[in-house]
C-alpha cells in the first residue's frame, strides 16, 4: 500500500466506533409477529435499541413517539447502511428484561390483552445469561481481542385479537362516588342542549373501535376541553372501563362533573419589566365578567406574542381551589426578547416579486435595524437595506452578461407598527420602500432601469385565532424610469407616473397547516380603487379573488389541491387605457402556469384580464420528500385597442376573459421539505392543441422552448422554494 493509501485507511479506521471490551453491542433487534400495529411505535417505547442505520420511511407519518398515536400507521422503513462512526448501543440484561415486560404492557395498552412474548433468541446465546463476558474467552469470533461482541436479538411476539369497544356512555355527575356518580343535587340546573351535543361530538373512542388507552385518555381530555370552551372551567372527567376477556369487549363509562359556569376575572401581567403592562393586558382582549372560554386563552397568547416584543408568552387560567368559586382570574406570563437589534446577512430570492412571478433571481446582502418598543407603547420600527445583483433568467441560470451594471439594484424598506389602534388588537401599519433596478415586468432583452417608490398606511386586524384577516391601506406608488437606452425601439416604455389608490384585503384561512396543508380551504380577495377622489395619473378599479381547496385522499396518503384565481382591472381615465404597468397582470412561472416562463402566457407580457386554474396530486414518498403531478391553465388578455379606437375611447376597452385560450400545461414535480419551506423542482409541458384557437405559434409570447441538459421541449423548467399554492 502506498503511503497516501495507508494514511487514508488509518484515518477511516480512527473514525470507526468500537464495542467496549467484555460487552455486547446490539447489532440488530428483530421483532417477529408484529403485524397489526406499527413496529416503529413499539420500538419507540423500548430502552434497548440496535445500532442505527441510515434510513428513510415511506409516507408522511412522523417519527413515532412512545405512547403517541397513531399506532397502526403502516410505516415502511427502508434501512440502507450504517455509518462506521455511529456508536454501538450496549446490551444491558436488566434493562432488556424490563423491555420484555414493556412489549406485553404496550400491547395491553393498545387493546391486545392476549399478546405475549413467545420466545427470545440471541446470538451469541451467552447473552441470555449475562450482559458481560471475559474478554479472553470471547463468545464471538469476529473483531479483535480488545473489542466486544456484536449481538443479534430476535423476539417472537404473539399479538392475538384486540378488544373492541362494545359500549360508550357519558354520565353527568354533580359529584363522584366510589362506584360512579354521587347523589344528584335537585337544585342544580341541567346542562344546556348545545353543551350536551358538544360532549357527544368530543368523543375520540367510538363503539366498534379497538380499545386503546391513549384514545381513552384523549376522550377524557376532549370532554373536559369541550366543557371549558363553554364556560365550565372547573370541569373534571373520570372514567371506568370494564374489560370482558371472554368476548374481547370493553364497556367504557366516562363520568363528567361540569362544576358551576364560570366567568373571567381580572387579567394580571408578570415578567414584563419596563414594557407597558396595560398594552399587554389590553391585547389579551379578555373582559372581566365575560363567560369563560378555553380558546380565549389561546387567542390572547397568540395576540400578545404577535406584538413582537417577547421571546415567550404564556396565558393561564388561575382556577380557584374553592369548588364554589366561579370567577377565574387570568395570568399572563411574558419574557421580553431583544427590544432592538442590528443584523447583517446574505441570501437568494427566486422567482416571485410583488406577488407575481418574474423571470429573475438575485443574490443580495441585507442589513436590518429593528426596534420593538419605540418611544414606549410597544411600537415597532424595522429598517432594511438590501443591495443586490439580479440575474434576468430562470434560476440557477445567470443569463447574458450577468455582471452588467444594469443588473445591479438596491432596495430600502421601512415598516412601522402602532398596536392598539382604535381597539386593542388592531395595528396601524406603515410600509414604505424604494426599489432601484431593472423593471421585472420585462424579460432579459429589455433593460429598463427605474425607481419605484411605494408607501402604504392603514389598519390591520386578525380575527378568530388568525383564521380571518382584514386590512385597509392607502397606497402611493411612484414610477420613475431613469435609463431607457437599451430598450428595443418598438417597445412602448412606461412613462413616469404617480398612482394613489385605496386597497382592501380580506383573507379566510381554514387550512389545517398553512405551510403543508392536507385539508381545508383558503380564500382571499383584494380590491383597489385608484384615482377618482385621490390624486393619480389614472382612475381605475382592480379586483383579484383567489380560492384554494385541499382534500386528503384515502390512497398513498396523497392530497388533491386545486386553485382558481382571476384578475380584473377596469381603467376609467388616465395617461393611457392600460393603467400602471406594474399593476397589470402577468401569468406563467413557478407559481402560475408552469408550462411557461414568467410573462409568457397570452399575446403580451401584461394585460387587464387574467384567469388561472391549477390542480395538483401531491404524493409523499417520505416525511421530507414527495412527488407532484399537476395541470395548469390560464390566460392574460391585453385588450390593446386599435389607433382609431384610442382616439375615440373615453373608457377602458371591453377586454374579455378568453376562456377559449386555456394554455393547458401538464407536468410533474419533486419536493424536498426544509426548515424554510419545500425546495421545488417542476417541469411543465404545453399540451398540443390545447393552447389557443388554431394553436399556431403567434408572436414571441405564444411559445418558448425550455431546455433540460440534452433535451429541448415545448415547456418550462422551474427550481424555486415554496409550494405553488
Amino acid at each position: 500500500m502506498t503511503g497516501r493509501g495507508g494514511a487514508i485507511a488509518a484515518l477511516i479506521a480512527c473514525g470507526c466506533a468500537t464495542i467496549e471490551s467484555g460487552r455486547y453491542g446490539v447489532a440488530s433487534l428483530e421483532l417477529q409477529g408484529v403485524r397489526q400495529l406499527d413496529e416503529g411505535a413499539l420500538r419507540a417505547c423500548l430502552a434497548t435499541e440496535a445500532r442505527p442505520h441510515f434510513s428513510f420511511a415511506f409516507g408522511r407519518t412522523p417519527q413515532p413517539e412512545c405512547g403517541v398515536p397513531p399506532f397502526d400507521s403502516g410505516r415502511v422503513d427502508v434501512r440502507l447502511w450504517r455509518w462506521p462512526w455511529t456508536d454501538w448501543p450496549l446490551y444491558d440484561r436488566a434493562v432488556w428484561q424490563r423491555d420484555l415486560q414493556r412489549i406485553e404492557r404496550w400491547y395491553r395498552a393498545r387493546g391486545y390483552y392476549d399478546a405475549r412474548v413467545l420466545s427470545v433468541h440471541m446470538e451469541p446465546a451467552a447473552a441470555l445469561e449475562s450482559d458481560r463476558f471475559d474478554p479472553h474467552a470471547r463468545p464471538c469470533d469476529s473483531g479483535s481481542d480488545d473489542e466486544g461482541c456484536e449481538l443479534a436479538i430476535r423476539v417472537n411476539v404473539h399479538e392475538g385479537e384486540p378488544v373492541r369497544v362494545r359500549h360508550v356512555a357519558v354520565e353527568l355527575c354533580d359529584r363522584l362516588a366510589e362506584d360512579g356518580c354521587g347523589p344528584a343535587d335537585p337544585d342544580a340546573p341541567p346542562l344546556p342542549d348545545d353543551v350536551v351535543d358538544a360532549l357527544a361530538n368530543a368523543l375520540r373512542l367510538r363503539e366498534g373501535d379497538r380499545f386503546d388507552e391513549a384514545l381513552y385518555d384523549r376522550s377524557r381530555r376532549a370532554l373536559a376541553d369541550a366543557l371549558a370552551e363553554r364556560g365550565y372551567a372547573r370541569a373534571f372527567v373520570s372514567g371506568r372501563v370494564r374489560i370482558d376477556p371472554a368476548t374481547r369487549s370493553a364497556d367504557v363509562r366516562l363520568l363528567v362533573v361540569p362544576g358551576p359556569p364560570c366567568t373571567f376575572g381580572e387579567v394580571r401581567v408578570t415578567g414584563h419589566g419596563e414594557l407597558p403592562a396595560r398594552v399587554i393586558a389590553a391585547a389579551a382582549l379578555i373582559e372581566p365578567g365575560s363567560r369563560f372560554r378555553q380558546s380565549a386563552l389561546a387567542e390572547a397568547q397568540r395576540a400578545i406574542y404577535g406584538l413582537g416584543a417577547f421571546s415567550s408568552v404564556e396565558v393561564v387560567a388561575l382556577v380557584p381551589d374553592d369548588p364554589a368559586a366561579s370567577v377565574v382570574p387570568v395570568l399572563v406570563r411574558v419574557v421580553p426578547g431583544r427590544l432592538s437589534r442590528l443584523g447583517f446577512g446574505a441570501g437568494i430570492q427566486v422567482g416571485t416579486f410583488d406577488g407575481q412571478d418574474a423571470q429573475e433571481w438575485d443574490i443580495h446582502l441585507t442589513a436590518v435595524a429593528e426596534w420593538r418598543n419605540l418611544w414606549g407603547g410597544l411600537r415597532a420600527l424595522r429598517l432594511e437595506e438590501r443591495p443586490r445583483l439580479a440575474f434576468p433568467a430562470v434560476f440557477p441560470s445567470t443569463g447574458p452578461e450577468p455582471f452588467s451594471t444594469s443588473n445591479l439594484g438596491n432596495e430600502i424598506a421601512l415598516e412601522a407598527r402602532q398596536p392598539g389602534f382604535f381597539e386593542p388588537r388592531t395595528q396601524l401599519v406603515l410600509r414604505a420602500d424604494w426599489d432601484y433596478g431593472r423593471d421585472r415586468a420585462f424579460d432579459a432583452s429589455v433593460r429598463l432601469i427605474r425607481h419605484r417608490i411605494r408607501a402604504a398606511i392603514g389598519p390591520e386586524r386578525a380575527f378568530f385565532g388568525g383564521r380571518l384577516f382584514a386590512a385597509v391601506r392607502l397606497v402611493e406608488n411612484v414610477y420613475l424610469p431613469v435609463d431607457t437606452r437599451q430598450v428595443p425601439f418598438d417597445l412602448k416604455v412606461p412613462l413616469a407616473h404617480d398612482t394613489m389608490f385605496l386597497e382592501q384585503t380580506i383573507t379566510l384561512d381554514l387550512r389545517d397547516d398553512p405551510r403543508a396543508p392536507r385539508r381545508g380551504l383558503y380564500a382571499s380577495v383584494t380590491f383597489q380603487q385608484g384615482g377618482y377622489v385621490f390624486p393619480s395619473d389614472w382612475s381605475y378599479l382592480r379586483v383579484v379573488p383567489d380560492l384554494r381547496v385541499y382534500l386528503p385522499l384515502p390512497v398513498l396518503d396523497a392530497v388533491f389541491a386545486a386553485r382558481t384565481s382571476v384578475g380584473l382591472m377596469h381603467v376609467s381615465s388616465g395617461m393611457d387605457l392600460l393603467g400602471p404597468s406594474e399593476l397589470q397582470f402577468r401569468a406563467g412561472g413557478a407559481s402560475s402556469n408552469r408550462g411557461y416562463l414568467p410573462g409568457r402566457v397570452g399575446d403580451s407580457p401584461t394585460g387587464l384580464r387574467r384567469w388561472d386554474a391549477s390542480a395538483e396530486l401531491r404524493v409523499p414518498v417520505t416525511e421530507s420528500f414527495g412527488v407532484v403531478l399537476f395541470a395548469d391553465a390560464g390566460d392574460v388578455s391585453d385588450g390593446v385597442p386599435t389607433p382609431t379606437d384610442v382616439e375615440d375611447a373615453r373608457d377602458s376597452p371591453d377586454v374579455p376573459f378568453r376562456f377559449d385560450h386555456p394554455h393547458l400545461s401538464l407536468g410533474f414535480g419533486l419536493r424536498y421539505r426544509t426548515l424554510v419551506g419545500p425546495v421545488r423542482f417542476d417541469v411543465g409541458w404545453r399540451v398540443p392543441g390545447a393552447q389557443f384557437p388554431g394553436d399556431a405559434r403567434r408572436g414571441p409570447h405564444a411559445h418558448t422552448e425550455a431546455r433540460l441538459p440534452g433535451l429541448r421541449f415545448d415547456g418550462a423548467v422551474h427550481l424555486t422554494i415554496g409550494e405553488a399554492f
